[in-house]
């Protein structure tokens, strides 16, 4: 073998390897979908922190507001197999904060709706608890408050 075929065989053989090299670094379907629904989740937590800035300046309809565009951004549904608990974590901030929402715009009903959909999915929280017998407090339902 003279210079010229070795020199080609070599060239042949490392892009053969480089070639190979790429085909595996480059991420699968699992991978990029995993990917795209940890970014999803991250701005839905930005959104819900934009909500919760209007919470601590009292503008309640505006946080309701951020707090639903938030549950849109990184719906339920998705979640079910990858970052359950991260979502999980997410959706009960969401809830809590909503029904907080509702009760300090005196609308008791919709704080007692999103507290009882919220205990559903996570029975044993004890703020959700709180909120909704301060509701039904406030609309007069005295013993079922308690």
């Amino acid at each position: 073998m003279d210079l010229q075929e070795r020199y080609n065989q070599y060239w042949k053989t490392w892009h053969e390897s480089e070639r190979t090299f790429y085909k595996l670094l480059r991420p699968t379907q699992e991978e990029i979908m995993q990917k795209t629904l940890k970014s999803q989740l991250e701005e839905a937590n930005l959104i819900k922190e934009v909500g919760n800035s209007f919470f601590k300046q009292q503008d309640y309809p505006k946080a309701t507001d951020f707090y639903l565009k938030a549950i849109e951004k990184a719906p339920e549904n998705q979640y079910l197999f990858y970052f359950k608990e991260d979502h999980s974590k997410f959706k009960l901030a969401i809830m809590t904060n909503l029904s907080m929402c509702f009760l300090k715009n005196k609308q008791f009903n919709l704080a007692v709706l999103q507290c009882k959909e919220g205990l559903k999915q996570f029975p044993l929280n004890v703020k959700l608890r709180y909120i909704m017998g301060n509701a039904l407090g406030e609309a007069g339902e005295y013993e079922d408050a308690l």
